[in-house]
């Protein structure tokens, strides 16, 4: 059985001089989580990515969306 998978994104994190973006597709917080560590984001990083459905959006359906650049 496949677990269906959801677009898990973090939106004005990872800032330097402007804010990042994260994402992952995964099956629930806690896999999008580890996907996010795997890829190489340290665990120092991670302040402000939070799992607790507040700080983070899950899309489920059909979805564009876009950052702009900064400098």
């Amino acid at each position: 059985m496949s677990k269906k998978l959801k677009l898990y994104v973090w939106y004005d994190v990872l800032c330097d001089w402007t804010s990042g973006v994260a994402f992952s597709l995964a099956s629930s917080p806690e896999e999008a989580k580890d996907l996010l560590m795997k890829s190489g984001l340290h665990e120092h990083q991670w302040d402000g990515l939070k799992l607790d459905g507040q700080d983070y959006e899950v899309y489920d359906e059909p979805v564009a969306s876009y950052v702009y650049g900064g400098g």
